[in-house]
Formats: structure tokens, sequence, C-alpha cells
């Protein structure tokens, strides 16, 4: 039983709202597609896994915090989880914010919105 090991990831930091296309390399990461169980990036689940090679597995990321960075685990059935210090980073994203002003009848009226982009 010989553990995943992981190498890098690339990118190594990606938007918080998730989506990320990820490119992961190292070693033993799986035998096929089904001996990937998961991938997991800051403890939560990627989705969109596709091991590509024993050296090479692209995902996509989870939504995660804003400034936060954390740990990409690979577990495969034949050789358990991965004990590697690779981490990924959350940025913090670009906001739009819109904003309306209304004339009303002897005032104003403000409307704002805020939309992570």
């Amino acid at each position: 039983m010989i553990e995943p090991f992981i190498i890098g990831v690339s990118p190594d930091n990606g938007r918080s709202t998730g989506g990320t296309s990820i490119s992961i390399s190292g070693t033993d990461l799986g035998i096929s597609q089904d001996d990937v169980v998961s991938v997991t990036v800051i403890a939560k689940s990627c989705f969109d896994i596709n091991r590509i090679s024993s050296q090479n597995i692209i995902c996509s990321t989870p939504a995660g915090l804003p400034n936060t960075s954390g740990s990409v685990i690979v577990r495969t059935n034949s050789g358990g989880l991965s004990n590697t210090n690779i981490t990924f980073i959350y940025n913090p994203g670009k906001y739009l914010f819109y904003i309306w002003l209304i004339y009303y009848p002897f005032h104003y009226i403000v409307l704002y919105y805020f939309k992570q982009h």
C-alpha cells in the first residue's frame, strides 16, 4: 500500500466562490478513476474529479471562506490519504457594488446591492 504523494497544485489559489479548476501533480494518485475516493480542499470535497494519470488529477474547488488556506488531500482505495503540506488559498474575490438614487417627492431613496463576482 503506497500512499498518494502530492508534489504541487496549480493554481494554488482561487475564488472563494469555488469552481477553480486545479491540477494536482504527484505520485501514486490512484491506479484508476474508480480508485480515487475523494479530493478535498480545506476539508471540503472537490467536484468534477478527473484522474488523468497516477501522476495528475484535475478537479474543481468547492466554495470556501475568503482569505483562508488549508490542505489539499487525495484519498485512494489503494493507498489511503496523501500526507503532504500542499495548500490552497481562497482569495477574497471581487465585489460589484450597485447603487441607485431615486428621487421621490421631497426626498431621495438610496438602494444598494453587493454581489461577489
